[in-house]
């Protein structure tokens, strides 16, 4: 008997055990069913999978929402095929059903899993549930597999349970058969491995060293003058950036025409060149606060941070 972890303690065992996470339901802290029955003695963790194999965020709104017969939240936290725990709600989450008192028994007591009885007792507020976004009618992705390993691995050593506190939603009831075909004796001992080893120590991130912006060449400045005074398929050199020193190293580079009048035609306006040109001056372009946008070239602009980043599930209450 073990009092449930915080919803903050989870995201940090998750941490703790290199488990990546993504927060898809803002409000998953508070999602449950908690005014039903509470959520204040838990006794193992409870595998399941959803039962199809449609795309993971279908899957994540069904385990959020619920069904017309039965409200969500549908679990504690999703696995997606990419080894992603989406949290789905934190308390008392319609999942496991009713179940057979001699599996409970042996949880409490930390014992081996026996064959279910009769259905006695719910589980509901007492195992937390994971659901596995696929069919199980295969095998789950490897990486899917690797990450339930962590995540149960971590609650148990949470808690200070064993394996043994562990178990599919097929060995709680005689009524389901999620997880498909997941040896679940191989995964307890999967489980039991990784509780003994322990999370693995992160090393502290070093602090990044500046690295010193180098000036740009001659080559480099006479392609840039270049490409933003480009017009159309002409290009057109500024006098002031002495424009024939510029044809002659762009003809040794590159080969092509050079006729002295500052204007490059055809040559210049084919596409293949203009690739290669602009895939050399890329770096000088961007040390110098200029952004691509296919052939455009912009002012310095201000950017953001880039954003943070399978039949439906068949439980019951």
């Amino acid at each position: 008997m073990s009092r449930p972890m915080t919803a903050d303690q989870f995201i940090g065992m998750l941490q703790l055990w290199g488990v990546p996470y993504e927060i898809w339901y803002p409000n998953w802290k508070t999602h449950n069913h908690n005014d039903k029955q509470p959520w204040d003695n838990v006794h193992g963790v409870l595998l399941h999978h959803t039962g199809d194999d449609v795309p993971d965020k279908l899957d994540g709104r069904v385990l959020y929402y619920g069904r017309s017969d039965l409200p969500g939240p549908l679990c504690q936290w999703g696995m997606t095929d990419l080894g992603t725990v989406i949290p789905i709600g934190w308390g008392n989450a319609y999942h496991a059903g009713e179940g057979a008192q001699n599996v409970l028994n042996a949880l409490i007591q930390d014992n081996p899993i026996p064959a279910p009885g009769p259905d006695a007792v719910n589980g509901n507020p007492q195992l937390y549930g994971q659901e596995t976004m696929y069919s199980g009618s295969h095998e789950p992705t490897v990486i899917a597999y690797s990450m339930t390993v962590l995540v149960f691995a971590g609650i148990c050593s949470h808690h200070g349970w064993s394996a043994n506190s562990v178990l599919g939603h097929k060995e709680w009831t005689r009524r389901k058969w999620d997880p498909g075909t997941v040896d679940m004796d191989l995964f307890r001992h999967d489980v039991q491995k990784m509780i003994d080893r322990g999370p693995i120590p992160r090393k502290p991130t070093p602090k990044p060293v500046p690295v010193p912006v180098p000036e740009p060449t001659p080559m480099e400045t006479d392609v840039y003058q270049m490409l933003v005074y480009q017009v159309g398929d002409a290009i057109y050199w500024d006098p002031d950036a002495g424009y024939i020193e510029s044809e002659k190293r762009l003809v040794r580079l590159y080969g092509g025409p050079a006729d002295g009048t500052g204007r490059y035609h055809d040559w210049l306006g084919n596409a293949n060149v203009k690739m290669v040109i602009q895939k050399v001056s890329m770096d000088f372009l961007h040390r110098c606060g200029y952004f691509v946008e296919g052939e455009d070239w912009n002012p310095p602009v201000a950017v953001s941070e880039p954003v943070q980043r399978n039949s439906f599930v068949t439980d019951d209450k």
